[in-house]
C-alpha cells in the first residue's frame, strides 16, 4: 500500500500526464454562493461565433487580454 500522495502520483503517470495543478479557486467555484453569482465569467454564457459573453440583462461582453 503506497501513501496517498504517491497513489495519487501513480495514478496521473498511468494516464500519461505529466502534471496536475489545482485550479486556486477550485475549493470556492464547488459553493452554491459562487456557481449562483450571476456576475462572474464562468458563470456567463459563452458564444465561440462573436467571442462574447452574454449578461443576464442580455448585454454583450467582449474578452479583453
Amino acid at each position: 500500500m503506497y501513501p496517498p500522495s504517491e497513489e495519487n502520483c501513480l495514478g496521473v503517470q498511468a494516464r500519461g500526464q505529466i502534471a496536475y495543478i489545482k485550479p486556486q479557486n477550485y475549493e470556492r467555484s464547488k459553493t452554491r454562493k459562487y456557481r449562483t453569482n450571476a456576475y462572474l465569467r464562468e458563470n456567463m454564457p459563452y458564444s465561440a461565433q462573436t467571442d462574447t459573453y452574454t449578461c443576464r440583462q442580455g448585454s454583450c461582453l467582449s474578452r479583453f487580454f
